[in-house]
């Protein structure tokens, strides 16, 4: 512990520090990573990466929350465990985290890059030989529930391959993940909550408030919008009341699921691909919000709709990024 003058800094291990730790007497190599938005990372050896918060706040950081819960209570085989932590407590004030050490996982990139590379190879099959192209089809106007009761397409086997089972397999581990978070019974702020209208009317207002400021935004910059887009914006735009129906439907009765701690955060950048199976890291939300509100219980499938856009935007990345590859005949 240090003590300063307007507070103390203090570190402390999890029970997983002595087994991640290995020979006290061998020398890791200290390697600075690149910085990220919110935060700093130092890797030591191979064994352990700090990270720094550079956003301080006082209460318990939800990486560290979440992580040491999911380390030390459940034994969550998915994620880097926990090893650790830096705190410091101003005077009067409750801890902030400043530093979180985590067990290094061996890794061949993120979920991300792993997706855009499957996603290049397709690409780059269709345009190389456009006769064996897959045939123009519409996509199933269809509930995702009910899709993922039916078979995968014989077409999407044979064009996706292997990735398809990656891609099952992320989806296990984000069920598995969910499953873990909401197993505990006696901690409150881990304990799952029945969504209560009080609640649901929360809901309905910042959704609401959300979506009037986007559709603001969106008329401010209608001009600027390139010509092939601004059509679909004026849809957009002139259908305000029916955004608003929509979302008025939250309120109009029960639900009858839970609400539980979640990633908050989640898409392909937060998940590590070791070459056989996924580790979700990074369970901090969204950096630029108050703690208090990413420490709310909200619905699992917040997660799973973050990762869907995920896949989304990295099909538009993939096919951009063809596109800016192809040579055209002068």
């Amino acid at each position: 512990m240090l003590q300063g003058w307007g507070g103390k800094l203090s570190g402390r291990q999890s029970r997983a520090f002595r087994r991640l730790q290995g020979p006290v007497s061998d020398r890791l190599e200290v390697i600075p990573l690149r910085a990220e938005q919110s935060d700093s990372e130092v890797l030591y050896g191979n064994r352990f990466i700090l990270k720094l918060f550079r956003r301080l706040e006082e209460g318990i950081n939800p990486d560290l929350e979440i992580g040491a819960y999911l380390t030390d209570q459940v034994a969550f085989a998915h994620i880097p465990p926990v090893a650790g932590a830096i705190e410091y407590r101003a005077d009067r004030s409750q801890p902030a985290t400043m530093a979180v050490l985590r067990g290094f996982v061996a890794n061949e990139g993120n979920a991300w890059q792993f997706t855009l590379d499957s996603l290049s190879g397709y690409f780059e099959r269709v345009f190389a030989d456009a006769t064996v192209a897959p045939p123009e089809t519409e996509l199933p106007r269809l509930p995702l529930l009910t899709l993922s009761e039916g078979e995968t397409p014989d077409a999407a086997k044979r064009w996706f391959g292997s990735y398809l089972e990656s891609a099952e397999l992320l989806g296990r581990r984000t069920a598995e993940l969910h499953t873990a978070l909401a197993s505990e019974t006696e901690n409150p702020s881990f304990s799952p909550e029945r969504f209560s209208r009080l609640y649901q009317r929360s809901l309905y207002q910042g959704l609401r408030n959300q979506a009037a400021r986007s559709l603001q935004l969106l008329q401010r910059c209608l001009d600027l919008l390139p010509v092939e887009t601004r059509a679909s914006a004026e849809d957009l735009l002139g259908r305000r009341p029916e955004v608003e129906e929509r979302l008025q439907a939250i309120t109009r009765r029960g639900i009858s699921a839970v609400r539980m701690r979640n990633h908050g955060n989640y898409h392909l950048g937060q998940v590590l691909y070791t070459g056989s199976d996924f580790i979700i890291i990074d369970f901090e939300g969204e950096p630029a919000r108050p703690i208090s509100e990413r420490q709310i219980k909200m619905s699992p499938l917040r997660d799973v709709a973050g990762m869907l856009r995920s896949f989304d935007y990295a099909c538009h990345s993939a096919l951009d990024d063809q596109f800016a590859n192809v040579v055209v005949p002068t």
